[in-house]
Parts: structure tokens; sequence; C-alpha cells
């Protein structure tokens, strides 16, 4: 049976709320300078080691790069509906592949 919009796949959604979620806060805050991560000026000199945690969290400082970002975990929702809600959201450490 074919689902429509985000219907069954919790964790597309709140990847997909999150993803635009952050990256209008970095444009309303304007902090869009804190996402941004070049390894020359700020870790090796600087050493700002602090920015490789918050650019994992901190969104996208363009719209286009938000834009495909919330395309990919729309259509995420797809493969969440085939593996399932807890599979989706294991991380791969968790459960290796069997060799």
């Amino acid at each position: 049976m074919l689902t429509s919009g985000l219907t069954n796949a919790p964790i597309s959604k709140a990847l997909l709320i999150y993803t635009i979620a952050a990256s209008v806060a970095l444009a309303i805050f304007d902090i869009k300078h804190l996402a941004l991560l070049q390894i020359t000026p700020h870790l090796w000199p600087y050493g700002q080691y602090w920015r490789l945690a918050a650019w994992q969290v901190a969104g996208f400082g363009n719209s286009t790069e938000a834009l495909f970002a919330a395309m990919l975990a729309y259509h995420l929702r797809v493969v969440e509906r085939a593996w399932g809600t807890r599979k989706m959201g294991v991380r791969a450490a968790e459960n290796p592949p069997a060799l």
C-alpha cells in the first residue's frame, strides 16, 4: 500500500524539520560564519576544535545546500518505510554487517 507524504516515517520527518529549522535559525541569528569549517585557518593555526562538533549539527549556510538536504531527507522516507523505523534509527556501529 502506498502512502503519501511523511506518513509512517518519523525519523525522516524529524530530520527534515531539523534540517530546515537549523538552516533558518542560522540565517535569522546571522551566525552562518560559525557553520563554516575550513582546515587551514580554523583547525591548525587557531586550534578551534569546537568547530568540528558545531559543524555537524549547525545546519547549512546557503539555501542551495539546505534545499538539497531537505530533498534528500524527504526521499529517505521510502527507505525508512522499507526497512522500518527501528532499523533506520540504529547506528551502523551497533549492528555491523555479518561476514
